[in-house]
């Protein structure tokens, strides 16, 4: 289903008895809203393409901490003690800090994680599988493993379950980077069909949080340009529509150039919020 599109369906009802049986058909229509409600004092939602918390707009600004719960060879996991300190460190109160919480992480050290950004007040991003072959994953998003997003349901239904209560949880992510390493064979109907299945199972074991897609942007070939992006983002278990932002610099640009705007316009296109997850520029320029 599609936000907006009403879709039919036929119901076959059957009563049978001992001599006899009849069969009735009713037609129904779905029209998908485009709001998701208020879940509940603390939650964030959203109302269109704009975030809300307990009835106002909600706005962020963000960074990126991989090693948080692992992924920094060879420091290992931060401490509950070294989290803490992190987020007490951030100056903004309205920061999300995305974070990884893959299959192989340790479920201990996202626990910690998740209880020092609710203590200090933070919110956090998790992060639930990855595309871009980092952090020593143990298995290969390759495009066999995208064409059976069920291999996805045994973490998401622990993790997403043990932390679905979590306020300072701002939303899921489906993949970091989806196909941006072996699976960029997959076709754009592949991506979709994945993304929609994933987020499908977080909203079922998380249903009060949102979930944003986690992809790295419209110019991968399998996503289609700014069309196949608005697609691939135009589910009813997708909230957010992501962007990672790196062509400034590293294609010689003073700004945020075409990509970006084509995204942008992917969101618009379906009424949805658009959010940068990485920014990056080159450390020798």
């Amino acid at each position: 289903l599609d936000y907006g599109v009403a879709t039919n369906h036929n119901i076959t009802v059957q009563a049978a008895s001992s001599d006899t049986t009849s069969t009735t058909t009713a037609t129904f229509n779905i029209a998908v809203a485009d709001t998701v409600a208020s879940p509940g004092t603390g939650f964030v939602y959203r109302q269109a393409t704009q975030l809300m918390i307990d009835g106002s707009p909600w706005y962020f600004v963000g960074t990126n901490n991989f090693g948080l719960t692992g992924c920094q060879s060879p420091l290992g996991a931060h401490t509950y003690a070294q989290m803490v300190s992190f987020f007490e460190g951030l100056r903004a109160t309205n920061c999300v800090t995305r974070v990884w919480c893959f299959p192989h992480s340790n479920a201990t050290d996202i626990d910690n994680c998740v209880a020092a950004a609710a203590a200090t007040g933070q919110r956090i991003a998790m992060v639930l599988f990855e595309g871009a072959g980092h952090c020593g994953i143990n298995y290969t998003a390759n495009r066999a493993w995208y064409q059976n997003p069920a291999n996805t349901y045994t973490w998401i239904d622990y993790i997403c379950d043990r932390h679905k209560t979590a306020t300072c949880i701002a939303f899921w992510e489906c993949a970091n980077e989806m196909g941006q390493g072996s699976g960029g064979d997959m076709t754009q109907a592949e991506c979709k069909a994945w993304l929609n299945a994933v987020a499908a199972r977080i909203k079922l074991r998380a249903p009060n949080h949102l979930v944003g897609s986690g992809c790295i942007g419209s110019w991968k070939g399998f996503h289609s340009g700014q069309a196949g992006y608005a697609d691939i983002h135009n589910s009813i278990y997708i909230d957010m529509v992501s962007s990672h932002e790196y062509e400034y610099d590293y294609s010689g640009n003073t700004g945020v150039q075409g990509r970006h705007a084509q995204e942008l316009a992917a969101a618009i296109s379906i009424n949805k919020p658009i959010y940068i997850g990485e920014f990056g520029t080159s450390r020798t320029s």
